[in-house]
């Protein structure tokens, strides 16, 4: 009766970790769709970042894209975005540079001191977009869309520094960690009821 009841536990198992293992990698190819960009076309976003009450001005141009164009035209802005030649520009200079990243929707986006307006002219916002065409062209890219946006200058907490620019790393989405971990448990769940 124990041996009986036992397989029978084993094979419940075995079709709850093969029917997990099915649903988490369809979530996790639904949750890797998503990570480009939402509405899945780079100019409507480019232009409607203009309705963001954020928005200050954009430079550059957006190129024409297919699906896995985008993947690595985001990967290429991504990867060449440590610009050293911008750190006199920020705010802790006394420029109103605040933060620049790589938009998921396909542009640089730097976002400008939303507490001194008075330093955010038309020449500093075209110095700054000059500095990064020409990093980008460095790297291949020619009018590169950027996006100059207002944004609070962090506090600093303690501990933490603001100014530690050269740090710029690429993350794993929390949703791909959870869902390798849960994945590699699942594995080691079923490798040890088999050893039964």
């Amino acid at each position: 009766m124990y041996v009986y009841l036992n397989m029978k536990v084993i094979n419940n198992s075995r079709k709850w970790v093969i029917t997990a293992l099915i649903c988490l990698i369809i979530f996790s190819f639904h949750a890797n769709a998503n990570v480009i960009s939402s509405s899945n076309d780079f100019h409507s976003d480019f232009r409607e970042i203009e309705n963001s009450t954020q928005y200050i001005a954009k430079r550059g141009f957006m190129p024409e894209l297919t699906s896995e164009e985008k993947v690595e035209w985001v990967s290429s802005l991504s990867k060449a975005l440590q610009i050293k030649e911008l750190e006199p520009y920020f705010a802790s200079q006394g420029s109103p540079l605040v933060s620049y990243w790589c938009s998921k929707n396909g542009y640089v986006e730097i976002g400008l001191d939303e507490s001194s307006p008075e330093k955010i002219t038309n020449s500093t916002i075209n110095e700054i977009y000059g500095i990064v065409s020409e990093h980008y062209k460095q790297v291949g890219i020619d009018d590169v869309p950027v996006v100059f946006l207002l944004e609070e200058v962090p506090i600093e907490d303690e501990g933490t520094s603001i100014e530690n620019d050269e740090e710029i790393t690429n993350q794993i989405s929390g949703f791909s960690s959870i869902m390798l971990l849960a994945v590699l448990s699942l594995l080691v769940l079923y490798r040890t009821q088999n050893r039964w």
